[in-house]
């Protein structure tokens, strides 16, 4: 039997578990330090091919321009930067922790300007 407030109107409670958004981004920028062009990619939106999509400015094409990123998603989650377009290749793995987390020169990981696709995959 319901109660409270939403009994009177027939709709039930929510848990508070399922009234959490999953929000949540992949943030390329085109130089270092988060400078020039940059493209936001939505929290479970994989991009197969980087040169298909637009930056800020409207410029189609992003396919190996990223020097930095910042990111910010769900504990439970990656996101994998390929080398390659539909996921392929080496990649630069990015862990979800829920809070902003950033690397502001890829050089530090061997992978400046070679992004060419992001995929999300749950880890939990």
């Amino acid at each position: 039997m319901l109660t409270g407030a939403y009994a009177l109107f027939g709709v039930p409670r929510v848990s508070a578990k399922e009234e959490v958004k999953e929000e949540g981004y992949v943030e390329l920028f085109e130089d270092a330090d988060f400078k020039g062009r940059r493209v936001k990619i939505a929290f479970k939106q994989d991009v197969p091919r980087l040169n298909d999509v637009s930056s800020d400015d409207g410029q189609k094409g992003f396919n190996d321009w990223t020097s930095s990123v910042r990111w910010k998603f769900p504990p439970g989650w990656k996101a994998t930067l390929h080398d390659d377009a539909d996921y392929k290749d080496r990649g630069v793995e990015l862990l979800g922790t829920g809070q902003l987390e950033s690397k502001a020169n890829l050089n530090a990981d061997k992978f400046n300007d070679k992004t060419s696709s992001v995929r999300w995959i749950e880890t939990k």
